[in-house]
């Protein structure tokens, strides 16, 4: 009898740690899974070490949690552009855009993707198509005066008189217009050049006037000789000139104008030699100084 009964209080006990795990489970917290916003910003860390297996990884899980997340899209088509997987980058971009995004920010920065894709693999149409797709989203500031027909005030004025008429900030689609300039001309459109780059040059100048006035408050722009050798050495100003776009758009705009048949190309090559000399564009400005010729066309005439 007392057998049985240890028998019977043995098997109840058998029991008693499976009874205490259960319970001490069911007092745990489930398993947090992590949102898709944070293991895009865990794949961007990974990316910046070039782990880009990890970031994928990472990437496709984001996708799993939320398969209509833009921002997941351009995370994961930015990774396989850095591996130079252009037709996978690609999918992933458009597909990004045809999600949307948050912020206009992103948006802008996947078309900006797509357009160095298009233009690495010379698909000059859908590159031209892209930029202008980022000049449509930009967003100016309603009390500035943007001057209409900038490529003409330009040309009538001179460079120093129409920096003295007018300021404008950069935007997010400076760039934009910085290379869409330098493909018009490539293309032999140069009146779109002229007109596209005078923008961007206008923006570039802003820029480094705004910077020169936080410098010296009492600073007035007189002309961009003076600007440069007074305040070039700013570490800020030197950085942004060493950037080289604004001789870059200097240069091209020259181009556009000479394609023009119009004199203001060799005042601006002059320019650009002097201010930016020792540069890659201050040396190709002297040789157009020296012997002006047209800009090679992308796509020869026949």
């Amino acid at each position: 009898m007392h057998g049985g009964r240890l028998a019977d209080i043995g098997s109840r006990m058998r029991f008693v740690p499976t009874l205490v795990l259960l319970l001490f489970s069911s007092l745990l917290p489930a398993q947090e899974v992590e949102p898709a916003w944070l293991l895009e910003a865990r794949a961007e860390r990974l990316t910046e070490r070039r782990d880009f297996a990890g970031a994928i990884r990472l990437l496709r899980q984001a996708e799993q949690i939320a398969p209509s997340r833009g921002e997941t899209q351009l995370a994961l088509g930015r990774v396989f552009k850095a591996i130079n997987d252009f037709p996978i980058a690609e999918d992933h971009l458009v597909e990004a855009l045809a999600l949307g995004f948050e912020s206009d920010v992103d948006r802008t920065l996947a078309l900006y993707d797509l357009a160095d894709i298009y233009r690495t693999r010379r698909d000059l149409g859908q590159f031209e198509r892209t930029l202008l797709s980022i000049v449509e989203l930009e967003v100016v500031d309603s009390d500035l005066v943007v001057p209409s027909g900038p490529d003409e005030l330009l040309s009538d004025r001179g460079l120093n008189r129409f920096l003295v008429l007018f300021r404008t900030p950069e935007t997010s689609a400076t760039e934009a217009r910085s290379q869409l300039g330098e493909l018009y001309v490539g293309l032999g459109r140069y009146a779109e050049a002229a007109e596209t780059l005078s923008i961007a040059v206008l923006h570039g100048f802003t820029t480094i006037i705004e910077r020169s006035r936080a410098v010296d408050p009492t600073y007035e722009f007189i002309d961009v000789a003076t600007l440069i050798s007074r305040f070039g050495e700013d570490p800020q100003i030197s950085r942004y000139l060493e950037s080289g776009r604004l001789y870059h758009d200097l240069y091209y705009l020259a181009a556009a104008y000479f394609g023009l048949g119009d004199s203001t190309s060799i005042d601006l090559w002059t320019l650009v030699q002097e201010v930016g000399d020792a540069t890659e564009w201050g040396a190709r400005a002297r040789r157009q100084v020296a012997s002006p010729r047209l800009e090679p066309l992308l796509i020869p005439t026949r």
